[in-house]
């Protein structure tokens, strides 16, 4: 009894440390909507709250593009100025990090204060789990009509998977989507063995794969096991637990 009466303690102790040090647990990152010839993207005038329980915790508001970015100049500010559009995925929509740190911003208080004259504005279209070929809708839809003097296209590793549907449909992004079937504009072999570009389809999710669909169906999670992590919704303490587990098991599967 003095045992469980302890632990109870030490459970109740720790839940206050973490209510009292971070701000939230409970993550939003939208619901998707989709854009007509642009894909499965944020919805605009929506708070995203990002964590990973360890060492940021970001509150951002997409703007009324969608993207997690200030709302875009008009046309005409930007044609007065040397305008910066960064085009790229998710380390370009950084939910990781507050709308004013995020580098492009930077730049333009960085230039603000040591090339005034160049009267430099920046703008970010940044989406997760796209490559370069979907992001060219964002040009086409968005970007094109500021007319930037310089367009930057963020490359990292991981879009050389994005860029292939069959790759991407396989991504743990794309939840497995059917390739030919993708939330965003993927390129297409023609007959001839050229590449089409392929608008993004608006009923993508009817086409998961069936490996990824549910069946078979997965054993029933135990009723205790339910209840428990019923009870622990919520908890900052077990989230940041959850947290903790996770890393470990990733660092023993290295």
């Amino acid at each position: 009894m003095l045992l469980i009466a302890g632990l109870a303690l030490i459970g109740l102790v720790g839940e206050v440390w973490r209510r009292a040090t971070v701000p939230f647990v409970q993550v939003n990152r939208g619901s998707d909507v989709f854009v007509q010839g642009v894909g499965a993207m944020l919805p605009s005038d929506t708070e995203i709250r990002w964590t990973n329980q360890l060492d940021f915790w970001t509150v951002s508001r997409t703007n009324r593009l969608g993207f997690l970015d200030r709302e875009p100049p008009s046309p005409e500010r930007t044609a007065g100025s040397c305008h910066i559009t960064v085009i790229g995925d998710s380390f370009v929509e950084a939910m990781e990090v507050p709308i004013a740190g995020k580098f492009h911003i930077r730049l333009e208080d960085m230039a603000a204060a040591d090339l005034p004259d160049l009267n430099i504005t920046t703008s970010a279209f940044g989406r997760g789990g796209t490559g370069q070929i979907n992001q060219l809708a964002f040009y086409d839809e968005y970007v094109s009509v500021f007319a930037p003097k310089l367009v930057v296209l963020v490359f990292v590793p991981n879009d050389f998977v994005n860029n292939f549907p069959l790759w991407a449909a396989f991504a743990l992004w794309a939840s497995g989507f059917d390739p030919d079937h993708l939330p965003y504009v993927s390129a297409a072999r023609t007959e001839d063995g050229g590449f089409r570009l392929r608008p993004p389809d608006p009923d993508y999710r009817r086409f998961v794969l069936s490996r990824f669909s549910g069946t078979p169906a997965t054993p029933a999670t135990p009723q205790w096991k339910m209840f428990v992590k019923q009870a622990l919704r919520g908890s900052y303490l077990f989230e940041w637990l959850q947290t903790k587990r996770r890393l470990f098991l990733r660092h023993q599967n290295k």
